[in-house]
């Protein structure tokens, strides 16, 4: 073995050293906060991580009002208590626990007393927001399928695509 590969391996080793010195630490450090009642605030990965989502469904149920809301912890950054989180995935559950199956059709579960703006029964696992938008989409679609886009016609000047289906209507 030549001295080149023994410091290699010699760094190799004070570095692994070092991580587990960090860890250690880490998880000391989380054990005095619990013990003590310190809040913990949880960045966006650990949140995603806790919760199952991505960035883009927590910041969605944020605005909601479905979710707990972030606090500022700089300038440019944001936590979750922990606490809140736990909350919210307490609530999950108990609303889980609280709606039994009550059909079973293929691989899903319809559940009972949970409904869509148009009256049917929600399909497990089916969030409001989709049910919401599944309903646009059959309000804005064409009969020949093809969708009409709400953000490009307005009632007072419509588009070609909107004055031929207004026509066809008629």
């Amino acid at each position: 073995m030549s001295a080149s590969e023994i410091l290699k391996r010699e760094r190799e080793r004070k570095r692994e050293r070092r991580r587990q010195r960090v860890a250690e630490a880490r998880r000391r450090a989380l054990a005095a906060a619990k013990e003590s009642g310190i809040r913990r605030i949880l960045r966006l990965p650990e949140v995603e991580a806790a919760t199952g989502k991505k960035r883009s469904a927590i910041y969605e149920e944020v605005a909601d009002g479905t979710f707990p809301a972030p606090v500022p912890i700089g300038l440019r950054a944001v936590g979750w208590i922990e606490s809140e989180i736990l909350g919210w995935q307490e609530a999950c559950m108990a609303a889980r626990d609280a709606s039994k199956p009550t059909e079973h059709s293929g691989s899903e579960l319809v559940r009972s007393g949970v409904s869509t703006p148009g009256g049917q029964a929600e399909e497990y696992g089916r969030s409001r927001r989709e049910a919401k938008r599944a309903e646009e989409h059959a309000m804005t679609a064409s009969p020949s399928g093809r969708r009409i886009s709400a953000r490009t016609t307005s009632p007072a000047r419509p588009s070609s695509l909107g004055r031929a289906f207004l026509d066809s209507a008629e």
